[in-house]
């Protein structure tokens, strides 16, 4: 993890983008000027505001595309403005404030599209858990100034996991550091305005869904719910509850989704996956919870284009 002279792009850069920033905004109307022309009514800047239906209870949450479709900005605006979809998810991988600065230039082109960005802080050894007081200090440290740049960049919301590099070395994790470092995190993106969102795991602290409720309820962190990794939960697949059950345990912190049929793990290769729904009905009963909390972002979480389409056609058939 860096220190603190690296994160460049707040003490140094601050002035130069503000002083550019506002002509980016027209970023998605030169680049795609058609697109954008029939998409401009409905796509918002920050898109935290939801539509309701006339009983006031539903809200229709906006389908919206992984980074795991392009790490290109250019490539993700594009493809979210031509097929309709009205937010992407940019996933941050890097755990270094070095190596973010690497990422600076595509947060930059996405948060000036047009599009809600939210962003997926996705990390092996950033571990807010971890025995070692210095790693999970340290490890909070770095998911600050995730935050900052986050907030910089007019973000809102930011995802972040428990135990996510320790599938296999969960005895070097304790809860106790989950619950102290993550309110943490939570209390410092409130002051940021960044919605810190906290989403489960089909192993560690979040595969269950009463140590995933205990976990938003003591820290305030909201909730991203990933019916993948809630379909694939041990308690889950033993029967103990159901998929819709999970949801539904937690359902009042729910701020985001990440939609596909269920994550895999391929016995031979131990390669983990996500699988696309063959049709509609493997994923209507999980959809129906989630339109019963309120999650306003339902994220398409796949790569392949022809999957992503038809996964957010079956998503906007339920919404229907």
């Amino acid at each position: 993890m860096g220190n603190d002279s690296s994160f460049w792009y707040l003490k140094n850069m601050t002035g130069t983008f503000r002083a550019g920033y506002y002509s980016q905004m027209s970023y998605a109307k030169d680049n795609f000027p058609a697109i954008f022309n029939q998409r401009i009514k409905i796509i918002s800047r920050n898109g935290v505001s939801s539509v309701k239906y006339e009983n006031n209870k539903t809200i229709i949450p906006k389908i919206t595309l992984s980074s795991r479709y392009s790490r290109s900005a250019d490539e993700l605006i594009h493809f979210a403005l031509t097929h309709g979809l009205e937010g992407i998810e940019y996933t941050i991988q890097v755990e270094t404030n070095e190596q973010l600065q690497t990422e600076y230039h595509i947060m930059q082109a996405l948060a000036a599209s047009g599009l809600e960005i939210r962003y997926h802080l996705q990390f092996k050894e950033i571990e807010l858990s971890h025995c070692d007081v210095i790693h999970a200090e340290r490890s909070a440290k770095y998911l600050k100034d995730c935050i900052d740049l986050i907030s910089f960049l007019e973000g809102r919301y930011a995802i972040v996991h428990l135990c996510l590099g320790y599938r296999n070395a969960l005895h070097k994790l304790r809860y106790d550091h989950a619950l102290k470092y993550l309110e943490e995190v939570v209390s410092y993106g409130n002051k940021k305005n960044v919605r810190v969102c906290l989403e489960n795991l089909t192993f560690g602290f979040t595969c269950t869904p009463s140590r995933f409720l205990e976990l938003l309820k003591t820290t305030g962190a909201a909730a991203t719910v990933d019916i993948g990794h809630a379909a694939a939960s041990p308690v889950v697949k033993d029967g103990i509850v159901t998929a819709e059950e999970f949801i539904t345990t937690v359902s009042q912190y729910i701020q985001s989704a990440h939609v596909y049929d269920v994550e895999v793990t391929d016995k031979e290769t131990n390669h983990v996956y996500h699988a696309a729904p063959g049709d509609k009905s493997v994923m209507t009963s999980r959809l129906n919870a989630l339109l019963q909390s309120n999650c306003n972002w339902w994220l398409i979480e796949l790569g392949d284009a022809d999957e992503i389409l038809q996964t957010a056609s079956f998503a906007r058939a339920v919404i229907k």
